[in-house]
C-alpha cells in the first residue's frame, strides 16, 4: 500500500509526504545460494580486543521468512531559486521492519552472546570463522535526515561553442536512529550508540563536473564521520574508535576525433554518434590523496588491525581506459 501527498503552494516550492507498507519474500540467492567460504578478511574482534584474519561463510539460508516494512517520508524541495539553477531539498525518512533480512559482519559481545553458533573460535579463543549467511532480524528501526543542493554555474564560451556550465551536487545525510533486535529476548543493538558495532552518524558526498568541446572533467569527494564501537554496555578503554574518513576522485576524458573531422581542423565534440569513431580516452585517479582508514582504542592506544595497509592495501589508484566503437 502506498499513500502520497503533494502540494505546491508556489511554483518554486514543493511539499511531499508519503507512507508505504510492503511484504517482500527473500530473493532466490538469499534462500538458495550455495555455501562457500569467502576470502579471509581482517576484522577487529571486540570480544578479545585483537585484530584477526577470519574466513566468512557465505551462501543462502532456506529458513528465511518474508519481511514486512513500513516507511514514512516527508520532504521539502525548492528551486530553481536563481539564474544558476539552484535547487534545494530536505528530506526525513523513518523505516520500521519486521523480519528484515540482515547479516552478521563483525564480532561484538552482544552479537556473539545472541548467536554463539555463528562465531567460531579455536581452542585458544581466537576468532577464525564468521557465519555471514543472511538471517531475519526480529525488528529494526532507522530514521535519517538528508539534504541536497545542486546548481549549474555558467561558464564563458566561444562563438562556435554550445553553452557550458559547471554542475555541482552536494548530498548530506544524518542518521537519527539505527536500532535492531535479532530475535526474541535478544538485546537491542543501537549502532548509533556503538552497541553491536558502530556506524557513522554523518556522511557527505560532493560531485562536480563540466564539459568543454571534446574534453570533460569531473571530481567527487566523499566523507563519513568517525564512530565508536563499544566493547561493553558503556564506553570504556577497550572500545574501537574509528576516525572520520575522506577521499577524493578525479576523472578526465577526451573524445578523439575521427580522421575526417581532424582534417577539417575541428576542435568540437562530434554531434553524431556515427562520427565518434575516433574513440575516447579516460584517465581516472581514485583516492587521489591516498587516505586510509584509521582507528584507536578508547584510551588512545593504536587499534590493532588498523595499520596503513590493513584495510586498504592499494590506496591511490590510476586507471587509463580507451574505448572505441567499431
Amino acid at each position: 500500500m502506498d499513500l502520497d501527498l503533494n502540494w505546491t503552494p508556489i511554483e518554486a516550492l514543493r511539499l511531499n509526504a508519503g507512507y508505504a507498507t510492503a511484504n517482500a519474500a527473500p530473493t532466490t540467492d538469499q534462500l538458495y545460494a550455495p555455501l562457500v567460504y569467502g576470502d579471509p578478511v581482517a576484522v577487529f574482534d571486540l570480544v578479545t580486543g585483537q585484530a584477526v584474519q577470519v574466513t566468512p561463510l557465505l551462501g543462502g539460508n532456506p529458513d528465511l521468512r518474508a519481511q514486512r516494512s513500513d516507511r514514512l517520508s516527508a520532504s521539502v524541495s525548492a528551486g530553481p531559486l536563481t539564474k544558476t539553477g539552484l535547487f534545494l531539498n530536505l528530506s526525513y525518512g523513518r523505516n520500521e521492519t519486521q523480519d528484515g533480512v540482515g547479516q552478521l559482519t563483525e564480532s561484538t559481545p552482544a552479537l556473539e552472546a545472541a548467536f554463539p553458533e555463528r562465531f567460531i573460535r579455536d581452542a585458544e579463543g581466537r576468532l577464525t570463522f564468521i557465519d555471514r549467511r543472511p538471517l531475519n532480524l526480529a525488528s529494526a528501526t532507522s530514521e535519517d535526515l538528508s539534504t541536497s543542493v545542486s546548481l549549474a554555474l555558467p561558464l564563458p564560451r566561444g562563438e562556435d561553442e554550445e553553452p557550458q556550465s559547471l554542475q555541482i551536487n552536494l548530498n548530506y545525510a544524518y542518521r537519527l536512529t539505527d536500532r535492531s533486535r535479532f530475535g526474541p529476548g535478544a538485546p537491542v543493538l543501537d549502532r548509533i550508540a556503538g552497541v553491536g558495532g558502530g556506524l557513522p552518524r554523518q556522511t557527505l558526498f560532493l560531485n562536480a563536473e563540466t564539459r568543454r568541446g571534446r574534453w570533460s572533467l569531473s571530481t567527487s569527494a566523499r566523507w563519513q564521520a568517525g564512530y565508536r564501537s563499544l566493547r561493553g554496555d558503556a564506553t570504556g578503554p577497550d572500545d574501537l574508535v574509528v576516525d572520520g574518513f575522506a577521499a577524493v576522485d578525479f576523472r578526465l576524458g577526451v573524445i578523439l576525433l575521427p580522421s575526417e573531422l581532424r582534417a577539417q581542423g575541428s576542435t568540437a565534440a562530434p554531434r553524431s554518434g556515427r562520427l565518434a569513431g575516433g574513440g575516447q580516452i579516460t584517465v581516472e585517479v581514485q583516492n587521489a590523496f591516498d587516505t586510509r582508514p584509521e582507528a584507536r582504542l578508547g584510551d588512545g592506544r593504536p587499534a590493532p588491525g588498523y595499520g596503513r595497509d590493513d584495510h586498504d592495501p592499494i590506496g591511490r589508484q590510476f586507471r587509463i581506459q580507451f574505448a572505441k566503437r567499431f
